[in-house]
């Protein structure tokens, strides 16, 4: 069975994120101890491919680097603040 991995694609997200990065490398390395897996690094998904899950104007903003404190903090990048 051939089964992909995107681990070296690391992001500096805050603490306590519901992602946190290093589950990944992690779960690489046991699946990598299985015989009858094959591990093969992911290639890097197309915007075509990304438009399929995602709206145009959201795909923009990401790219341009324009998202809202509130799309960030949505996605799980800022902590909501406490008051």
């Amino acid at each position: 069975m051939k089964a992909f991995y995107t681990d070296h694609f690391v992001l500096p997200l805050p603490s306590g994120h519901r992602f946190p990065m290093e589950k990944y490398s992690r779960l690489r390395d046991l699946v990598a101890a299985l015989p009858e897996v094959e591990l093969l690094e992911a290639p890097g998904a197309t915007d075509t491919q990304i438009l399929y899950a995602h709206d145009p104007g959201y795909l923009m903003k990401v790219l341009k680097g324009n998202l809202s404190s509130r799309e960030q903090r949505e996605i799980g990048l800022l902590r909501s603040k406490v008051i």
